[in-house]
C-alpha cells in the first residue's frame, strides 16, 4: 500500500529523493521497490542476465554547482533510456534524475552532511520543485544560510561555520 501510495503521488507531481538503497526489499523482481520511480534498481549479481544500459554523465548540471563529494554507496543500474546520470562513481551512477509521470524521481548513492553538500541538498531540492535558484538569496559559502521574509523585507544571513568568515549573498542580480 506504501508503494502505490508513492508511486501515485509522484505520479501527480511529487518528488521522491533516494539515497542509498531506498525502500530495498529480496524477493521482488526489483531490490529497490521503489525502482520504477528512482529509475534505477541495485546492480546485483541475480540481476546480470538483464545486461546494462550505459548513459552519458552530465557533469555540467546546475544542481551540482556546489561541488558536493557524494560518497560511494551501493553499485545500480539504469533501469530506463530516461534516467539522466549527473553524478558517476566507479562506473555506478551515483546521482541521477528519472521522471515518472507529471513528478520526479532523485536517487544519490550515498549523503554524509557537511555545509557543501548541504548546498547540493539545497540546489537539487529547488531543482525538483521547479525553483529557480537566481530568485532565492544564496550565499556563495556553503556554510551560511539566507532566508527572505519579504513582508517586512528582511533578509537573514546565518553562518554556521563557527567561524568569522565573509561572504557575498546573491538575490536575483542584486549582491548584498
Amino acid at each position: 500500500a506504501v508503494v502505490e501510495a508513492l508511486c501515485d503521488w509522484v505520479n501527480s507531481g511529487g518528488t521522491f529523493v533516494g539515497v542509498g538503497e531506498p525502500s530495498a526489499l529480496p524477493g521482488y523482481h526489483t531490490r529497490f521497490r521503489l525502482a520504477q520511480i528512482l529509475g534505477v534498481d541495485a546492480d546485483i549479481p541475480a540481476y546480470a542476465c538483464h545486461g546494462k544500459r550505459s548513459a552519458v554523465t552530465e557533469s555540467n548540471h546546475p544542481i551540482l554547482r556546489s561541488g558536493a563529494a557524494l560518497p560511494a554507496g551501493v553499485w545500480v543500474r539504469l533501469l530506463s533510456p530516461e534516467t539522466r546520470v549527473l553524478c558517476s562513481s566507479d562506473a555506478s551512477p551515483a546521482l541521477t534524475l528519472h521522471p515518472f509521470g507529471q513528478g520526479l524521481g532523485i536517487y544519490m548513492a550515498g549523503y554524509r552532511h557537511t555545509a557543501t553538500n548541504a548546498r547540493f541538498l539545497l540546489n537539487t531540492l529547488l531543482y525538483a520543485c521547479g525553483c529557480n535558484a537566481e530568485t532565492q538569496p544564496l550565499a556563495e559559502h556553503a556554510a551560511v544560510d539566507c532566508a527572505w521574509f519579504p513582508e517586512s523585507g528582511t533578509l537573514l544571513a546565518a553562518n554556521g561555520s563557527g567561524e568569522a568568515l565573509k561572504t557575498i549573498v546573491r538575490f536575483g542580480q542584486e549582491q548584498l
